[in-house]
């Protein structure tokens, strides 16, 4: 199966909207948003509407990203 790369994307219009964030700790937070986009990568369109959910952790003074999910919405 071959897996599609940015080059192969065709992007027409992105727009990100209902930002949350949540301090979980001192060195944990939780940032989510929703994604609506009309695109197609490797000819196949992507899923109108999603729900990103990131979490960063604090190690060495850096934030660094620990986790990302994309959950799409019922159509």
């Amino acid at each position: 199966m071959m897996q599609s790369t940015a080059t192969d994307c065709n992007v027409k219009k992105v727009d990100l909207d209902d930002f949350q964030f949540v301090q979980l700790n001192e060195n944990t937070v939780l940032l989510s948003y929703v994604v609506l986009q009309d695109a197609f990568c490797g000819g196949k369109k992507l899923t109108g509407k999603i729900r990103a959910s990131v979490n960063y952790v604090k190690q060495g003074g850096k934030w660094l990203e620990a986790f990302y999910m994309e959950t799409p919405f019922a159509q």
